[in-house]
């Protein structure tokens, strides 16, 4: 009987010894374990896929969803339009794309196989992208403003962005520099010019660190009356249309410390140094016009 119980229990030792691997043997069994979304960027690269075909795989798009969001992955599906191959360098999986006519606004996806992390970003004229799929944009020192109807009550279709630079002349404000922006174009007008009704001429930008100057474009002059048949604090300014608006926030965004000239037709001029905020104003455009009408349309 002792015998029987001695071979058995040798019988079941030997049985645990081989179905118990060791923890080396079993580190090699893991390794050969391809993850799922590993073996999806090895047969992309393999087949010389990119970021289009990737997108689209049901695997990434719920990885991007959960990580991020489901209004960033629509974000990042619609800016996908020219896309080179996948490709593979130090242990990274790396694609991009970015938009047909618009290069400044990229997608870019990596994936890590030793720790499985995938990264999504997405940029946009500059501004990144945030997980929840806003853009977080700096309008310090612009306002979000309406047109008004008869009602004084504001028109949701017609929004504007607002700056507005004041100083006080003996206790009574007046503007330095005034901005209204909305669909139609811009206003950049001034108070400083008083007792004056005469129309702005010239409009000069001078960089204070390269002495480089600019003279800006416009459409046609602006004048508001200070009413009440008072001079002291007419409105005089230019009128921008969209291309000329453009050329001017890509001056005033890129420097740092400039100065602005308003010229009138007696060649008067008024001058104001690094207006506080007035670097926002791309930010301040897109927010407070463009993301507004687009939200109304």
């Amino acid at each position: 009987m002792k015998l029987y119980v001695l071979l058995a229990t040798l019988i079941i030792g030997c049985i645990t010894f081989s179905c118990t691997k060791s923890p080396k043997q079993q580190a090699e069994t893991a390794t050969q374990q391809v993850n799922p979304l590993e073996k999806v960027f090895k047969e992309a690269l393999a087949q010389e896929k990119n970021l289009y075909d990737l997108v689209r795989m049901d695997i990434i798009k719920e990885r991007i969803i959960t990580k991020y969001s489901q209004k960033f992955y629509d974000k990042f599906f619609h800016y996908v339009q020219v896309v080179p191959s996948i490709s593979y360098e130090d242990n990274m999986y790396k694609c991009e794309g970015w938009e047909a006519h618009l290069s400044g606004n990229i997608a870019k996806l990596t994936y890590n196989p030793t720790n499985d992390q995938l990264i999504a970003s997405l940029t946009l004229e500059g501004r990144i992208v945030q997980p929840d799929g806003n853009i977080h944009y700096n309008t310090e020192g612009w306002e979000q403003r309406y047109d008004k109807d008869e009602f004084d009550e504001d028109i949701k279709s017609q929004p504007m962005a607002y700056y507005d630079l004041v100083a006080d002349y003996n206790l009574v404000p007046y503007h330095h520099i005034c901005i209204i922006i909305a669909k139609g174009g811009m206003i950049l007008s001034t108070n400083d010019f008083v007792y004056s009704s005469a129309n702005i001429s010239k409009i000069l930008i001078k960089d204070n660190d390269s002495g480089k100057v600019y003279n800006i474009a416009f459409d046609e002059t602006y004048y508001q009356g200070g009413g009440a048949g008072s001079m002291r604090y007419n409105e005089v300014g230019v009128i921008m249309r969209w291309e000329n608006i453009s050329k001017f926030v890509n001056i005033v965004t890129s420097l740092t410390n400039y100065s602005i000239a308003f010229i009138n037709e007696n060649d008067e001029n008024k001058v104001v140094k690094n207006p506080k905020d007035l670097k926002n104003i791309r930010d301040a455009i897109q927010k407070f016009v463009i993301d507004k009408l687009e939200e109304f349309s």
